[in-house]
């Protein structure tokens, strides 16, 4: 089960909706949020729980993964260089970020 940006207002109450006893044994929760405290919520505080901090992309390294998804090659093609900056810097170099703006935006030649 994956759970996406997570904290704040509806989410905070589909948390508090979620059945834990419902989850089977050995399942896999992933959270992504900025909020780290929501682990102390309900139904999370009694469970054991990894936390994994991600770490921006260099901005190179962002560029290649947006363009690989956008362009479907490792640089913007000719014109584009500006608004790829603007896109990255929008994503502050998360990776889920840069993948997903890049997919939605996919430009053809």
């Amino acid at each position: 089960m994956e759970l996406a940006r997570v904290g704040g207002g509806s989410y905070e109450e589909g948390l508090a909706a979620l059945d834990m006893d419902a989850v089977g044994p050995g399942s896999l929760i992933l959270i992504t949020s900025c909020d780290r405290d929501i682990l102390n919520t309900r139904p999370f505080a009694n469970i054991n729980t990894l936390v994994y901090d991600a770490k921006p992309l260099k901005k190179k390294n962002a560029q290649e993964l947006f363009c690989h998804h956008d362009f479907l090659q490792s640089k913007p093609f000719e014109g584009y260089e500006d608004l790829v900056e603007k896109f990255l810097e929008m994503c502050g170099g998360l990776r889920l970020c840069v993948k997903v703006l890049g997919e939605t935006t996919c430009w053809q030649a």
